[in-house]
């Protein structure tokens, strides 16, 4: 059974989280879970905050982050037919931007911490967690899948400023080139008619 809140701290976390929805609009959440309490506790938690999608398996929920991305996903570990990391191994590869937490009993978490990091999970929580480490996390998780779309932004901005530079290049190296031939002619005509002139005095 999860604990009741602890009161401010509780509080501020949600303050902090409402903001971000507020200003970037609602963020999108995958809760995992095969258990319908787990999956409808941790929907009730997070209810206010976040826009939620749920999935009772791994299956299910690679197909709701192909049709729906979402920010971060929550996933169980003890899931049958794919388990928790393997789930998130997989969303890892096919979706690299959203955080991946992981829900897991104490007695699991030792032999998993290799699976963990091969899942790339962002953070794991171990039961019976509470709504103020789940929060904290999540909203860590948030932040970090910000950080990742502002960066692919600035990067795709930076290609397109150097894509933009390098066609002002080649229409500068075209303008100099064309003014370097119109100056070619220029003398050339100059010369002609200094030619002109010349011989037309003896006649």
């Amino acid at each position: 059974m999860v604990p009741v809140s602890r009161g401010l701290k509780h509080e501020q976390d949600t303050l902090s989280v409402g903001k971000a929805a507020d200003i970037g609009g609602r963020i999108k959440v995958l809760i995992v879970d095969d258990e319908p309490e787990s999956l409808n506790l941790l929907h009730r938690t997070l209810r206010g905050l976040y826009e939620t999608s749920l999935a009772r398996d791994g299956r299910q929920g690679l197909q709701c982050l192909a049709c729906n991305p979402a920010a971060a996903v929550i996933s169980d570990q003890r899931m049958p037919g794919m388990t928790g990391v393997e789930f998130l191994t997989e969303a890892s590869h096919r979706f690299p931007h959203t955080q991946r937490i992981l829900l897991t009993g104490y007695t699991e978490v030792e032999g998993l911490i290799d699976a963990i990091n091969a899942g790339q999970v962002f953070g794991y929580l171990s039961k019976p967690w509470h709504p103020d480490d789940l929060l904290a996390t999540l909203r860590r998780a948030v932040e970090t899948h910000q950080l990742l779309k502002d960066k692919d932004r600035l990067l795709e901005d930076l290609q397109q400023k150097n894509q933009d530079l390098r066609g002002l290049l080649n229409q500068t190296r075209q303008l100099q080139a064309a003014k370097i031939q119109a100056e070619r002619w220029a003398a050339l005509g100059k010369l002609a008619g200094m030619i002109a002139h010349d011989l037309r005095n003896p006649l």
